[in-house]
């Protein structure tokens, strides 16, 4: 871009002040997305882990009613 003398002065530097505001809305929309998938991933593993203890509950509960059941018949 040329910084002749003929140029306005809000357009001298633009190439610098587009860089910046690239830039900084890079990192801004980076950030975020890196912030979204963590947290995704940190759900993900909070749901797997629930499962897997409503199936260990699950699993107990059945044994005991199927100690029990076993204590009847005998």
């Amino acid at each position: 871009m040329s910084n002749g003398f003929y140029t306005a002065e809000i357009y001298r530097g633009l190439d610098r002040k587009y860089l910046a505001i690239g830039s900084s809305l890079g990192l801004i929309f980076g950030c975020s997305q890196e912030t979204l998938r963590q947290l995704k991933q940190q759900r993900d593993e909070e749901e797997a882990n629930q499962k897997q203890s409503s199936q260990l509950i699950l699993n107990v509960k059945f044994y005991n009613v199927k100690i029990l059941l076993s204590c009847i018949d005998i």
